[in-house]
């Protein structure tokens, strides 16, 4: 994860997934998670696999997953975890491919 990235708090994430959540500048809010996570997510299926594009449609893929979970994840603990697990999981079955 970048020097930017670990700026943000998970509170900071948890904040934006709220309002997400609430509808308050629904897009908004989603895009700076997105800005938030889209360098860990890149950066971790990058050193996992080393196909640049097969990495792209990983990223795309958790941020999707995010989104589609994000009233469960609402009260997550460490969301940052979370997103980490996920990039890992959504990478593993392409191992044989990268």
């Amino acid at each position: 994860m970048d020097s930017v990235s670990c700026e943000h708090s998970s509170s900071e994430a948890q904040a934006l997934l709220r309002s997400y959540l609430e509808g308050n500048k629904r897009e908004k809010s989603f895009a700076r998670l997105v800005a938030h996570y889209s360098t860990l997510i890149y950066s971790s299926a990058l050193r996992r696999c080393g196909n640049r594009s097969l990495v792209e449609d990983i990223t795309q893929n958790v941020l999707t997953i995010l989104a589609r979970k994000a009233p469960s994840l609402s009260k997550h603990p460490n969301l940052t975890a979370w997103v980490y697990q996920t990039t890992r999981l959504e990478t593993s079955p392409l191992d044989n491919f990268c």
